[in-house]
């Protein structure tokens, strides 16, 4: 279990750490895509094999088909709440206040999948669930490697609280904390499934990046149906 714990130890650090650092969303896709390659040689030490680490190429029908499936409801899902008032109020993200149709393409397609898909998809239902399923349990793999995803994004989702609720005292915060992590920790539960249903990274992968890429674009769009005021919005250049 050393790797296992050494590998959850870094990755809970590492992002709680990293996303502090001035300047490191300038560079979060070659930070991050530097990363994923130096796991990948953890991976290899560790003499994981492509199976292991959801790499198989006999599975990419079956991740196509699952992934598939889960983009679509991601979508269905999303589109049904922008038809809704009261959807659009719960899908409006300030992070997404201010930005062109150019930077939000950026987002949707460089930044997530290249930034955020393919680094966490690797590091979680990859190396730490094949590593950990080595050493217990599947079950026990995918909870421990779903907590740790979870504990991932603690500083994620505070910058997230203070984007959108900035007024908010230390015990909104700390609760809206324990609800990101909570939520994000049942999401990696989730693609876990997706994952062995897929027979592989690829359908998670999809399933990922439909819902943080689709869900910044159907942000984007509640924000201009709120208008300006509602927003935040202040114009092409943020200010």
């Amino acid at each position: 279990m050393l790797l296992v714990a050494g590998l959850a130890a870094f990755l809970v650090a590492w992002n709680n750490v990293v996303n502090l650092l001035p300047g490191f969303q300038r560079w979060y896709v070659a930070v991050n895509l530097v990363l994923t390659a130096a796991l990948a040689l953890v991976a290899r030490s560790a003499g994981l094999s492509r199976a292991d680490l959801g790499l198989d190429a006999a599975h990419v029908a079956g991740g196509l088909r699952w992934g598939g499936a889960a983009t679509t409801v991601v979508a269905l899902v999303l589109g049904a709440a922008l038809a809704h008032p009261r959807g659009r109020r719960l899908l409006r993200d300030e992070r997404q206040a201010g930005q062109s149709g150019a930077a939000l393409a950026r987002t949707a397609l460089l930044r997530i999948p290249f930034g955020t898909v393919a680094l966490e998809e690797f590091a979680f239902r990859g190396l730490l669930l094949g590593a950990w399923a080595q050493e217990q349990s599947t079950a026990a793999a995918v909870v421990g490697s779903s907590a740790v995803f979870g504990l991932w994004h603690v500083v994620p989702t505070l910058a997230l609280v203070d984007a959108n609720r900035p007024a908010a005292g230390f015990r909104r915060r700390l609760l809206a904390v324990g609800a990101g992590v909570a939520f994000t920790a049942a999401a990696g539960v989730v693609l876990c499934m997706v994952r062995f249903a897929g027979g592989g990274l690829l359908a998670p992968a999809m399933a990922h990046t439909a819902t943080n890429s689709l869900g910044a674009a159907a942000s984007w769009v509640a924000l201009r149906h709120a208008g300006p005021a509602a927003s935040g919005y202040k114009g092409p250049d943020g200010r």
